[in-house]
């Protein structure tokens, strides 16, 4: 009788031991066999499109409805519980950085096989209704038009002198519609524009648009008339020079010298225009000449030198500005002093304001050429500073200014 009941209890024992084995051995089976296969409908796709990858399972119970993709090498989901819909999964790319990615996912413990994926910049679309015609306005200057592209801003501009893409050369990365094309000499001039995402070589543009063309004849430009210098009635040391135009050039250049003799004049600005104003730094006679340019360039082409244009000059040495005070909140500083004047009743052309961390003028960093009343300037750490400012004549370093005012302080 016991050694039934012992019988019963060792088969009973052998029974529950056999079916734990197996049903560990089971479990074990079903992990190891799992599996997760991937792959892409497309291998390459431009960034803001939707990326389709298929995906199928094996050896599950019940497939899983989410998985996390991943970028190959990387402990980050690319995406989190990214939903699965019969057999496909969706990625939106819009916020992905144009490369290739090594895409593989994961499902509880189980990984899938790695696909790559190319991701290209963007494609623009190209301007339309691009025009070029000749300027009512200026000399021998082209106007280039086009409709914008939305959400577009960037825009280059190609230029060839025959209908041939592969001879344009590009002119600006900086066009917009209305774009002036200068010429310095007779023809056909054949434009193309882009559309891009920015200035850079490496920029991503669209394709070229149609092209335009444009058939213009050089008109040699005419020397500016009645040439006229004057004393500034509002800053010191400063001269106006006005002329007059039958029709705007592109540019005018100005030319100072000493003597009397254009040949050895002295090139101001490529910049010049009606009014425009210049400053002296030592007494004497000065002589002005003003050509009319096609552009800022030397071999850009110009008129011949205009009529002369002739001052006498006396500088005015320039007062040390008085009242000088440093207020603000935290880092955040405003610098005021009062207005001086010269002996003539002018005031300084620009200010330049200095500042240190040591009591010391000759120590100061300058700051800016470009200052002006109620300054703010930002500190870039706590303690204290000293501030100091000069009247000057111009922005030019080497201009004549005044002495340093008294030093303002300000702590925070």
């Amino acid at each position: 009788m016991k050694f039934k009941k012992l019988s019963s209890l060792l088969f009973a024992f052998v029974f529950a031991f056999a079916f734990l084995v197996i049903s560990c051995s089971n479990d074990s089976t079903e992990e190891q066999s799992s599996t997760i296969m991937l792959s892409a409908e497309a291998t390459s796709a431009t960034v803001g499109d939707v990326v389709s990858l298929s995906v199928s399972f094996s050896g599950w119970s019940e497939n899983p409805t989410a998985v996390d993709v991943y970028v190959k090498e990387s402990s980050d989901a690319l995406k989190n519980g990214v939903a699965v819909s019969a057999g496909k999964i969706t990625l939106d790319t819009s916020y992905f950085e144009p490369g290739s990615y090594n895409l593989y996912v994961v499902s509880g413990n189980v990984k899938s096989n790695s696909i790559e994926v190319e991701l290209m910049k963007n494609a623009l679309e190209a301007p339309s209704d691009v025009v070029a015609t000749v300027s009512a306005a200026t000399s021998n200057t082209i106007v280039i038009k086009w409709t914008n592209v939305s959400d577009v801003s960037d825009y280059w501009l190609y230029c060839s002198t025959t209908n041939d893409l592969s001879s344009a050369t590009l002119k600006t990365k900086y066009a917009y519609s209305g774009y002036s094309f200068t010429i310095i000499e007779s023809g056909t001039y054949y434009f193309w524009v882009k559309s891009a995402d920015g200035y850079k070589d490496d920029s991503n543009t669209s394709a070229f648009s149609s092209v335009a063309s444009c058939a213009i004849t050089y008109a040699s430009l005419s020397a500016p008339t009645n040439l006229k210098v004057s004393l500034s009635e509002t800053y010191a040391n400063t001269v106006s020079l006005t002329w007059d135009e039958e029709k705007s050039s592109a540019n005018y250049w100005i030319y100072c010298s000493t003597t009397n003799d254009s040949s050895s004049a002295t090139k101001k600005t490529s910049y010049g225009y009606k009014n425009y104003s210049m400053q002296l730094t030592k007494t004497g006679t000065y002589y002005f000449w003003v050509k009319a340019a096609n552009g800022l360039g030397s071999t850009d082409g110009s008129s011949e030198f205009s009529q002369v244009a002739i001052i006498e000059f006396s500088h005015e040495d320039l007062s040390v500005p008085t009242a000088f005070t440093a207020t603000g909140s935290g880092n955040s500083v405003k610098l005021s002093w009062a207005e001086t004047r010269t002996s003539s009743g002018l005031i300084p052309y620009c200010w330049w304001i200095y500042y240190g961390t040591e009591n010391d003028s000759s120590k100061a960093t300058l700051k800016s050429r470009w200052g002006y009343q109620d300054y703010p300037i930002t500190l870039p750490a706590s303690g204290t500073y000293y501030f100091w400012v000069k009247a000057a004549d111009s922005y030019d370093s080497t201009s004549p200014a005044s002495d340093f005012s008294t030093v303002a302080t300000y702590t925070y």
